[in-house]
């Protein structure tokens, strides 16, 4: 509700400004495309909608390399304000993710903390982008989408406008299109948002008109301030339980990864089974998920071909009793089956494993 009330007074101030006061605020940006491909990069521009292309680029080409490059920028109508990148569909991995609903006030240190379980990756390999689709406050869950990109792609891309890759400007908001690019801003390395004189003395007279409206306001609505203010103390408090049972989360996370680590150290046979399972995975079966309890193995993950699985894993020494514990769905992300497997684990005789 405060926010509303901040959006209508800056939208009453603004209507008090000249016309010709209004459109010297507004300025059209300079945008800069560059749409990575598998082995390419198109490069184009546009300013006052009118397009200037460039065209396609090695992403591995030298950019000292490429002097035609550097004209094209230095002959565009002025200085790129921005540059959007877009990821083509086939170069990154778009997935939907259902974690706790504390967890959406620390959501983006949730999903990295999960990142390697949840992708092939690690968070030092990736740009990753996430954001809430869904609340489901009955179930205390969420669902959040997941968008993951290489960075050596995009750096490189980056680079041949010469110069080291910028962070970016602006994240995505929204999920990608399921057949639409990921698209990232960029604002130019080296360029920063001062303005000239001009500009600073129009941002002095809002400042002034933005004052005066705030002393105005304050006067006048001083209890629905009040009101107000309560109301957002009140959210206040609601976000740090939930944050409180955020950082529960987190550490209930951390204490199995540590439980895991001790698996992998301390128990020989759990790596021998380990071993043992990555030989009967073949390369299109993804894990995104291993529980060891009380001797009974659960099993989640995609796969081109889930009842397949329990043959395979059937024949490992170390299981029995192999079966689904859930039925086997199709994910939408990788048009795979989602399967959920459980198996009794048990020691090998000696020289029973295969």
């Amino acid at each position: 509700m405060l926010r509303d009330f901040f959006n209508w007074w800056f939208g009453q101030l603004k209507d008090l400004l000249p016309g010709g006061l209004k459109s010297r605020m507004r300025q059209e940006l300079c945008l800069l495309y560059l749409d990575i491909g598998a082995q390419q990069v198109d490069i184009h521009a546009s300013f006052h909608n009118k397009p200037h292309r460039f065209g396609k680029v090695a992403i591995d080409a030298d950019p000292e390399g490429l002097p035609e490059l550097q004209r094209f920028l230095a002959e565009l109508p002025r200085r790129p304000d921005r540059i959007l990148v877009r990821v083509a569909q086939d170069r990154y991995l778009s997935r939907e993710v259902e974690l706790p609903l504390a967890t959406e006030e620390n959501l983006t240190e949730t999903i990295g903390f999960q990142l390697d379980q949840l992708t092939p990756f690690t968070p030092e390999q990736v740009l990753y982008f996430c954001g809430v689709s869904e609340r489901l406050p009955a179930q205390k869950k969420l669902k959040a989408w997941l968008a993951v990109t290489p960075t050596e792609q995009v750096d490189k891309a980056l680079q041949l406008l010469g110069g080291p890759p910028p962070a970016p400007a602006r994240m995505p908001r929204q999920a990608p299109q399921p057949d639409g690019p990921l698209q990232i801003m960029f604002r130019p390395y080296g360029q920063s948002d001062s303005r000239g004189f001009g500009g600073t003395l129009v941002l002095a007279l809002v400042f002034a008109l933005l004052l005066a409206g705030a002393f105005t306001l304050h006067v006048l609505n001083r209890i629905e301030t009040r009101d107000l203010l309560a109301e957002e103390l009140n959210q206040v408090r609601i976000q740090a339980n939930e944050a409180a049972e955020t950082r529960q989360t987190l550490q209930r996370l951390q204490q199995q990864s540590s439980q895991l680590a001790g698996l992998r150290s301390d128990e020989p046979r759990f790596i021998a089974f380990w071993d043992d399972l990555s030989e009967r995975l073949d390369d299109q079966t993804w894990l995104q998920r291993l529980d060891l309890r009380d001797g009974t193995l659960n099993l989640q993950g995609v796969a081109d071909n889930a009842p397949r699985l329990i043959e395979q894993l059937e024949a490992s020494p170390y299981l029995r009793e192999v079966s689904f514990a859930s039925s086997v769905t199709r994910d939408r992300a990788s048009s795979k089956d989602r399967f959920n497997i459980s198996a009794r684990f048990v020691e090998p005789k000696a020289g029973g494993a295969s």
